[in-house]
């Protein structure tokens, strides 16, 4: 950015411009909500229906609804817990549950967090979502990024040539 402005001419353009310090999190505990603000967000779902992703793919925020039968669960699963330790979802011995222990439970279950994610895209545009309203759930900057969940899959032109020609 730097040598653009002073390529344009310009470099008084960025002059008063602050980087945000760049931080290595690897051995730095994610940071989580307190019990309260976990309490106070899920209140706030009950009311509007969306959770707010702070940290999406591409590192960009964004709000999300959320399905009432999702909020009725998550609000369920939280009364049940007795404890005080403000990570959502904790493994069996009451402690944050861990990215890889996420990623194991999926490969058991023969999935991978990107095929919900593919799944999510492509059965809102299957059910006549416009691609800029997808683009903003998932979280795309470019709607020709979306585009690829409307490209039929290999299931889709079987099924067309077995209608025509079945």
């Amino acid at each position: 950015m730097v040598a653009y402005a002073r390529y344009m001419g310009k470099p008084y353009l960025i002059e008063n411009i602050q980087r945000p310090e760049i931080r290595h999190t690897r051995h730095i505990s994610p940071k989580s909500l307190p019990r309260s603000d976990r309490n106070r967000l899920f209140r706030e779902l009950e009311r509007y229906g969306s959770v707010i992703v702070r940290d999406g793919k591409g590192g960009i925020a964004r709000t999300v609804p959320l399905p009432s039968e999702a909020r009725h669960h998550l609000r369920r699963y939280l009364e049940s817990r007795k404890d005080d330790n403000p990570a959502l979802l904790l493994s069996n011995y009451k402690n944050r549950i861990s990215i890889r222990s996420t990623q194991r439970i999926f490969e058991k279950l023969g999935l991978h967090a990107h095929m919900l994610r593919h799944t999510y895209g492509r059965e809102l545009v299957s059910s006549g979502v416009d691609i800029a309203t997808v683009a903003e759930l998932m979280g795309h900057s470019d709607v020709n990024v979306t585009r690829r969940y409307a490209a039929p899959s290999m299931k889709d032109l079987e099924q067309t040539v077995e209608k025509v020609f079945g």
